[in-house]
């Protein structure tokens, strides 16, 4: 399916590359992914804080893109939680090689249950690939933006989350 989606590119009912939707209401956000390491990552564990979540495909160029913006980001973001999930067959594999040649500053997993790919995790449908997710600090989506983010983007959806209720805790050590 995100092969699929990846070679559409975003949903035609959006206004194209970059289109961000309203959050897709109250419901707090509970994923169990596994990291790039093998680790077990739960969002509900993140609680407190902010958590971006960048939705991704190694071999997307959009994906790549959006990397270059959450590079910069994450320096002026340091309470929030940013979590990339590789959507895409062989995920485990793939992120560990993102992983090693890209040395993000940011923890990448994936889904292991792939819930996220077939629409049925807490975030709903995915429209495309890539997509950011933010997350407020009591773990409810605040904002969406489908297609490549810039930085300007993501400092956006950071507001937002901020201003439905800042931080509930200090945000742990990085």
């Amino acid at each position: 399916m995100c092969t699929a989606l990846v070679a559409c590119g975003p949903s035609v009912a959006t206004s194209g590359i970059g289109a961000s939707h309203a959050p897709r209401g109250e419901v707090q956000v509970d994923l169990s992914l596994t990291t790039s390491s093998g680790r077990r990552l739960e969002l509900v564990d993140q609680r407190g804080s902010p958590v971006l979540l960048f939705l991704f495909a190694t071999y997307d160029g959009a994906s790549l893109a959006t990397h270059r913006s959450l590079q910069r980001f994450i320096d002026d973001a340091p309470e929030t939680v940013v979590v990339a999930v590789a959507l895409q067959p062989d995920a485990e594999v793939f992120s560990r090689a993102f992983v090693d040649s890209i040395q993000p500053p940011y923890t990448v997993a994936f889904d292991p249950a792939e819930s996220i790919q077939r629409g049925t995790s807490d975030l709903g449908a995915l429209e495309a690939v890539p997509t950011v997710v933010m997350l407020d600090a009591s773990g409810r989506v605040c904002a969406r933006h489908v297609g490549y983010a810039s930085e300007r983007d993501l400092r956006a959806m950071r507001q937002v989350a901020l201003g439905r209720g800042g931080l509930a805790t200090v945000p742990p050590p990085r």
